[in-house]
């Protein structure tokens, strides 16, 4: 496995900025947005039309996000109220089925060509659900939990506001403030426990116990490994301060700038070398290769693509040239 350049730009972003902009892929069906981590190829809940069209992709998406957008702030509701409420009160799938008879539409786990007004409701709560329980849920978007009757509720958070368009910004919630203390022989020391600050610190140091005491190390190796993920070392120097008591040890923080500079990217290749007798038959195999081949001196050749070796050999052959292993 290895992480692409953008997963590296992404891993390398703010806790909340890292939310943001899966947000705003999501948000892509909504409003058309472009980022530097694409222009939003997921969509809100799976597809429920067998073949659909943007149009109807976009319907389906604007009136899936409204039923959440309209709920206030912080305020639970049932569970089976809402979704009794907004089954057919929101339902897009009557008037895409009306507008095109050929639609297929997924309903309880398989497409139906000619479904009744009843299975386009089921199939419209079911992407209901889905959007609450593969969406918000997950994403940190809805707390759920239990009225005094036990019934199940829920309600939005400030990111799923964010999602659904009901809202511009989102403030993401922060965990256990910790008291960190990072020392000159390059130890992290948790004084209180902080699983925020425990996450994001072990992105780039070496781990060493648990709870309390000397958890982390930073390292030359964890830093450079770090970078590799897309860390630069501002940012990791930004993810101290969040969480250190004290001031930075000044040699950490020297340290960590010149690991973090240390860190270069090269592509590696596999390629065939031809070693040549003379300079005369290294212009003949070239000749032949036409430009498959580079000259590396005299007598010594690189063919790039080496898949076209047995078409070489062969063309050597028919010029006199035999090659040896």
């Amino acid at each position: 496995m290895e992480v692409t350049q953008s997963g590296s730009g992404w891993l390398g972003l703010r806790d909340k900025d890292r939310l943001k902009t899966i947000f705003d892929g999501l948000r892509g069906e909504l409003k058309k947005q472009v980022s530097h981590f694409g222009d939003g190829a997921l969509s809100l809940a799976r597809h429920v039309i067998g073949e659909p069209s943007a149009g109807q992709l976009r319907k389906i998406a604007s009136a899936l996000a409204a039923p959440f957008a309209g709920m206030d702030p912080d305020v639970f509701v049932r569970l089976r109220d809402f979704f009794d409420y907004h089954r057919e009160r929101d339902n897009p799938l009557p008037a895409i089925r009306r507008s095109d008879k050929d639609a297929d539409f997924r309903i309880g786990g398989s497409f139906v060509e000619n479904p009744s007004p009843e299975e386009l409701d089921e199939a419209w709560e079911g992407l209901l659900i889905e959007f609450l329980g593969l969406r918000l849920l997950p994403l940190g978007g809805a707390k759920i939990g239990q009225d005094s009757g036990g019934a199940v509720c829920f309600t939005m958070t400030e990111a799923g506001r964010y999602l659904v368009g009901a809202a511009e910004d989102f403030q993401l919630g922060g965990g256990e403030s910790g008291r960190i203390v990072v020392q000159p022989n390059f130890d992290i020391v948790f004084l209180a426990a902080s699983s925020k600050a425990e996450s994001e610190i072990a992105r780039f140091s070496e781990r060493k116990g648990r709870r309390l005491g000397t958890l982390f190390k930073l390292t030359r190796q964890s830093i450079l490994a770090a970078a590799a993920a897309g860390l630069t070392g501002e940012r990791v120097l930004e993810i101290l301060r969040e969480h250190c008591s004290g001031e930075i040890p000044g040699n950490v923080a020297f340290e960590i700038s010149a690991w973090s500079s240390q860190y270069r990217q090269i592509s590696m290749r596999p390629v065939l070398l031809i070693q040549c007798p003379d300079e005369a038959t290294s212009d003949r195999v070239v000749a032949a290769a036409g430009n498959k081949i580079t000259r590396l001196t005299a007598t010594m050749l690189e063919l790039r693509d080496t898949k076209a070796q047995g078409t070489l050999v062969r063309k050597l052959r028919e010029a006199g040239i035999f090659s040896r292993s």
